[in-house]
């Protein structure tokens, strides 16, 4: 399969990286999202990034690694960067939901609670 879009640069959050100690290979999950295997999602966020693929609007994916933690993969609008997110052990995104908030140009919050 081919990708749909160019990743940019790939960049990681610490705990992201920790989470994928676990998963071999780690890029496999790079390789989902990059050819929009995205059914870990809800059908309603699956229809949205294949809306974002063909507008060149941000794209979203959510997986499970093999030790049942949960990272998430976003490609930026304008396909410059590639970042994988996750929260810290024993946390989640605030409320419960992903929300990702671009304060500055390429500088980005994820916000976790426990």
């Amino acid at each position: 399969m081919f990708a749909l879009f160019p990743p940019g640069q790939i960049v990681a959050t610490r705990w992201a990286l920790a989470a994928l100690e676990s998963t071999k290979p780690p890029t496999g999950f790079f390789a989902r999202h990059a050819i929009g295997d995205w059914r870990e999602l809800e059908p309603t966020d699956i229809a949205e990034n294949e809306y974002s693929v063909a507008h060149g609007f941000r794209l979203l994916s959510s997986y499970k690694t093999e030790a049942r933690e949960k990272i998430w993969i976003i490609t930026e609008a304008d396909r410059s960067a590639t970042t994988l997110l996750s929260c810290a052990p024993g946390t989640m995104p605030k409320n419960g939901n992903f929300r990702i908030w671009t304060l500055f140009p390429r500088i980005q919050l994820l916000t976790c609670e426990t």
